[in-house]
């Protein structure tokens, strides 16, 4: 049984031959290997497992940090790791660990876990609107059910005009306080609107 519970504070006491570790410096316990041994963060942002004789516990009452990221969400770098990670380049959260650190694949496909901090929501995944595809194939048929009808009546109208109208007829119709003049000649007819006084 491990002498560490995952979610607690250990501070190194023992960095001799461990590369990425701070003798005094306070890690979080991410997980416990095979062997008992704590996972934490080390001090490069890399998930690992390191022997317990180099922790004890650390007095603190700080607890995990929850995670701002989620599985499968896009994030994109915004600072650079080593040859790991690339500034502006966007990565897919494969884990999201309950420290909140990022498991991504990066650059030259390298896998690792990283400080949230390395992170921001790639701007697609920032909320966007839903667009229901259904209600815009809907909307497209029935707008142009109704624009079909106002050709037909459109059409029928014209027809009237011509054979209502006399060629060479003109005059003023008034409708709603608004005046048109309509011009009947050999090549067609004209409704046009005018300024009434």
């Amino acid at each position: 049984m491990s002498k560490f519970k995952v979610g607690e504070l250990i501070r190194c006491v023992d960095a001799s031959q461990a590369s990425g570790l701070t003798v005094g410096k306070t890690y979080q316990v991410l997980g416990i290997d095979e062997e008992n041994d704590p996972y934490v963060e080390s001090d490069c942002g890399s998930f690992c497992p390191y022997a317990s004789f180099r922790f004890e516990l650390a007095k603190s009452e700080k607890g995990p940090k929850s995670p701002q990221f989620k599985v499968g969400d896009k994030v994109k770098c915004v600072r650079e790791y080593k040859e790991w990670l690339t500034p502006g380049d966007t990565y897919i959260a494969r884990e999201v660990y309950h420290n909140g650190n990022v498991g991504v694949i990066g650059d030259y496909g390298i896998s690792g876990s990283f400080s949230p901090d390395y992170f921001e929501l790639a701007e697609s995944e920032k909320e966007q609107p839903t667009i229901d595809r259904s209600s815009l194939i809907y909307n497209y048929i029935d707008t142009k059910e109704a624009f079909e009808r106002a050709m037909a009546a459109y059409n029928e109208a014209c027809q009237a005009i011509r054979d209502n109208v006399k060629d060479g007829e003109k005059f003023v119709y008034t409708r709603y306080g608004e005046g048109y003049i309509v011009q009947r000649d050999k090549d067609g007819f004209t409704v046009d609107r005018i300024d009434m006084v």
